[in-house]
């Protein structure tokens, strides 16, 4: 077993829509380092990196993909761009399984929730059954993902794991795809879901924890007591202009107050948690030009997303910063086992 000292690894995932490319690509610039040196059949993925990872809409589409279903990072970066095709791209009408024309966008100016459910389950079908549960008792890569409330506007956690501080009542029904609907069902645009035997719905997370920062630190201390933390948080960019043509403007100002809310969080608990930051153990990724102008739903805007997220990635103050988080990461792996996953030299 690992030395006490050896903090547990923590992923942090913002909600961010189209924008959730970013997210990708930062993680990926921080794996390609970590994986410098390995030969093809002992780098690492983020399941086998980090103990636990939290997100919330995008984030937690994200979370579910490379932490409970064990994506490779380039080919949940592939099922990612899919997946926002589909359900983003525009079109006048397509047929329902009935041979009926029907809209896209709906008359509300939702886009279509079917398509969103189709697009999921087939990205889980890749990897298992449509049927797969959330729940993996003895999973190597602790999972939730944030969801709402939609009768009290609580926030909701759905686990892939026991927390034994909480009632975990949706543990033992909660499906993969149904996680991954909850906490995108951004009521902008997709209607609620409803899950489990009493018919509770939810709506997307992003309105009470769009960053999940607190929430990851939280569950981690509930599973793993008194354990260190290295918390790595990203980000989807600055806040987004218009989510699309004809939404009420009071839409568009609760869009902008969630991004507000998002840096706010970050910079709460980095002033709440100095000794981390003083120890290299919390480190926040998040593209600060660029994104701005990209709503939610742009697919047609991947490109923008990408030059935006590779100019960060770049710059002086960035590349200073990756460079500590990834040192702190490998000497942390290297403490390790089973390939350097962490969460191997810990018992659970």
């Amino acid at each position: 077993m690992a030395s006490e000292e050896r903090p547990l690894l923590l992923l942090s995932l913002d909600g961010g829509g189209v924008r959730g490319l970013s997210t990708l690509m930062v993680l990926k610039r921080i794996m390609k380092t970590i994986n410098e040196g390995r030969s093809p059949d002992t780098e690492l993925e983020p399941w086998q990196v980090f103990e636990m990872i939290g997100g919330t809409s995008t984030g937690g589409i994200i979370a579910i993909m490379l932490g409970r279903l064990r994506m490779r990072l380039e080919d949940c970066e592939n099922a990612y761009l899919s997946l926002s095709k589909s359900i983003f791209t525009r079109k006048r009408s397509r047929m329902n399984l009935f041979g009926h024309a029907k809209d896209f966008v709906q008359a509300d100016g939702r886009f279509d929730s079917a398509a969103l459910e189709t697009a999921i389950k087939e990205v889980v079908r890749q990897v298992g059954t449509e049927d797969m549960l959330l729940k993996e008792e003895k999973g190597p890569c602790k999972v939730f993902v944030v969801a709402v409330r939609e009768n009290n506007s609580e926030a909701a956690l759905l686990r892939s794991y026991r927390n034994p501080r909480t009632t975990n009542f949706l543990y033992d029904e909660c499906k993969i795809w149904e996680a991954c609907r909850a906490t995108s069902a951004a009521t902008t645009f997709f209607a609620p879901i409803q899950i489990g035997k009493y018919g509770q719905k939810f709506v997307d997370g992003a309105v009470r924890y769009n960053n999940p920062v607190q929430l990851i630190a939280r569950e981690a201390e509930a599973v793993w007591p008194g354990r260190a933390q290295f918390i790595l948080s990203i980000g989807t960019g600055s806040a987004p202009g218009l989510p699309f043509k004809g939404n009420l403007k009071t839409v568009v100002d609760g869009l902008k107050a969630i991004a507000t809310e998002t840096e706010r969080t970050a910079d709460d608990f980095h002033h709440a948690h100095r000794e981390m930051v003083q120890n290299d153990l919390l480190f926040r990724f998040n593209v600060y030009h660029g994104l701005s102008h990209i709503g939610l739903e742009e697919y047609k805007e991947i490109s923008a997303i990408a030059d935006a997220t590779e100019v960060y990635l770049d710059h002086g103050e960035t590349l200073k910063k990756l460079e500590a988080c990834i040192g702190r990461l490998q000497a942390t792996i290297a403490e390790g086992n089973n390939f350097g996953h962490p969460s191997q030299s810990y018992e659970s």
